[in-house]
C-alpha cells in the first residue's frame, strides 16, 4: 500500500473525455516544458494525472507551480514506470488514456486528432502518430513515419515496436480488458501490451501527422538498448521473460554517450545530414571503438545515397527474415 499525497490545482472537474497519464522521476530539466505542451492543447476536455515517482530533484516543486484544475499530482515512493502507469490508469476517469513522457513534447493538435481517430473508428483501440526525434537540447535530428494501413502496422508490430510509447492514446476499456501493463516488466512494457492487445483482436492506427517530439539522451538511449533485449525475450514468450528479469542497463557513462552519438549520427545520416552524421559517428567510435555499428554507419556515409539505401534495405530485409524464422 502506497503512502501518498495528492495535489490538485483547483476544484474537481467534471468527468473528462481524456485522461493524460505521465510518470516522472527526476526530470527537472524537461518536465515543465512537457507539461505546458499538454496544457496548451486545442482539445481541452481532459484531466492530467502526473505520478511523481519519488523524485529527489526539483521536479515536485516545478509541478506545483502549475495552477490548472485539470492537473492531479500523485506522490509515491519510487516504484518504476510500469507500476506508475498502471496506477495512473486506475485513477483515470476518462474514456481515453493518453500517454505523455516527462521529457518529450506534444504538438498542440495532438489530443484533438487522436480523439477524432478513436471516435470515428470503434474497432481501433490504440492510436499513435508520426513523430520527430530531438536531442538533449531540443534540436531536430530525425523523423519517424509509420504505416498508415492498419494491417501493415499490425504485421510490423509482430516483428518490432515502431510506436513511440509516449505518443499513444488508448481506450481505457480495452486496457482493462487485457489487464493493463505487466508489472513484472521494467522495460518494453508497452511492446508486451501491444502484443497482448493484438492477440485479443484490437486494432492499431497511426495519425499521419508529426504530433509528437521524442527526445533522446544518453540515458534514454541506454534504456532503449535494454528495451530491445527485453522485446526479443517477449517475442519468445513468458518463460524467456521470467528467466531474464534481472537484465539491467549495465553500461558505463562512456558507453552510454557512445551509443547516444551513434543514435544521433544514424538519424542524421537518414536525414541526409551527412557531415554532421559523420562527426557524431566518429565521436561514438572514439568513446567505444569496440562497437562495430558506428564503424558500419560511417562506412555507409562515404557512399552515394542510392547505394546506402540499397545496402540498408538489404540488411533490414535479412534481419526481418531471421526474426520470422525464429518465430
Amino acid at each position: 500500500m502506497f503512502t501518498e499525497s495528492e495535489h490538485m490545482s483547483g476544484p474537481r472537474m467534471k468527468t473528462p473525455k481524456v485522461s493524460v497519464v505521465m510518470s516522472v522521476y527526476n526530470c527537472e530539466r524537461y518536465v515543465g516544458e512537457a507539461v505546458k505542451t499538454i496544457l496548451h492543447q486545442t482539445f481541452s476536455d481532459f484531466e492530467f494525472i502526473i505520478i511523481n515517482d519519488g523524485s529527489t530533484d526539483r521536479t515536485p516543486n516545478l509541478l506545483r507551480e502549475f495552477d490548472d484544475p485539470r492537473i492531479r499530482v500523485i506522490d509515491q515512493p519510487n516504484s518504476g514506470l510500469t507500476v506508475s502507469l498502471n496506477r495512473g490508469i486506475r485513477l483515470a476517469k476518462g474514456e481515453y488514456i493518453a500517454r505523455m513522457d516527462a521529457d518529450d513534447l506534444s504538438e498542440r493538435e495532438r489530443l484533438e486528432k487522436q480523439v477524432k481517430a478513436l471516435d470515428r473508428n470503434p474497432g481501433i483501440a490504440v492510436v499513435g502518430c508520426w513523430y520527430k526525434i530531438i536531442d538533449e537540447n531540443g534540436s531536430l535530428v530525425g523523423y519517424k513515419r509509420l504505416p498508415e494501413d492498419v494491417n501493415q502496422l499490425a504485421e510490423l508490430l509482430m516483428r518490432e515496436n515502431p510506436i513511440c510509447h509516449g505518443s499513444v492514446m488508448m481506450r481505457k476499456r480495452a486496457l482493462q480488458t487485457v489487464g493493463l501493463y505487466n508489472e513484472n516488466l521494467r522495460y518494453a512494457q508497452d511492446y508486451e501490451l501491444w502484443l497482448r492487445m493484438l492477440h485479443e483482436g484490437y486494432g492499431f492506427y497511426i495519425v499521419p501527422m508529426f504530433l509528437y517530439h521524442y527526445r533522446i539522451s544518453p540515458d534514454a538511449v541506454a534504456k532503449l538498448y535494454v528495451q530491445r533485449r527485453y522485446a526479443a525475450l517477449i517475442k519468445k514468450g513468458a518463460s524467456a521473460i521470467s528467466h531474464n528479469l534481472g537484465i539491467s542497463a549495465s553500461l558505463t557513462q562512456r558507453q552510454k554517450y557512445a551509443l547516444y552519438h551513434y543514435a544521433i549520427g544514424t538519424l542524421k545520416l537518414e536525414n541526409e545530414q551527412v557531415r554532421d552524421a559523420q562527426a557524431d559517428l566518429l565521436q561514438s567510435i572514439k568513446l567505444d571503438p569496440s562497437n562495430i555499428r558506428p564503424w558500419y554507419r560511417l562506412a555507409l556515409s562515404l557512399l552515394p545515397k542510392w547505394t546506402r539505401e540499397l545496402i540498408s534495405n538489404n540488411v533490414k530485409a535479412a534481419r526481418d527474415l531471421l526474426v520470422l524464422l525464429r518465430l
